[in-house]
């Protein structure tokens, strides 16, 4: 299991090589819910 550290980056690197607003909005919410 990785630690939400990791998640969270890997999470972020998508945001910046995603195109389409709905997958944007959608890591958006996982990174706010991996911060807490």
């Amino acid at each position: 299991m990785k630690s939400n550290i990791d998640e969270l980056q890997e999470v972020e690197n998508r945001l910046k090589g995603e195109k389409t607003r709905r997958m944007y909005e959608r890591y958006q919410a996982i990174r706010l819910h991996l911060m807490g």
